[in-house]
């Protein structure tokens, strides 16, 4: 979700901050998609890290949609 010049994820655990000249959204998709590898497994274990991959998936799908622009 957008808000102002920040894109935050669904459960608002994590946010990228767009107020930069020029945000760099393909180095941040590139961390988020190593993070959301990262916690993939564990998803089942605990209901926070579900929400945290959750989150993790759909900022990478939300920014992949803002770099195909």
């Amino acid at each position: 979700m957008w808000r102002d010049e920040t894109l935050y994820a669904p459960h608002a655990t994590m946010w990228f901050q767009t107020s930069a000249d020029n945000p760099d959204f393909a180095e941040f998709r590139d961390r988020m998609t190593i993070a959301a590898d990262a916690t993939g497994d564990n998803i089942d274990l605990d209901i926070d890290q579900a929400a945290l991959h959750a989150d993790l998936v759909s900022l990478v799908d939300a920014l992949d949609a803002v770099l195909e622009n």
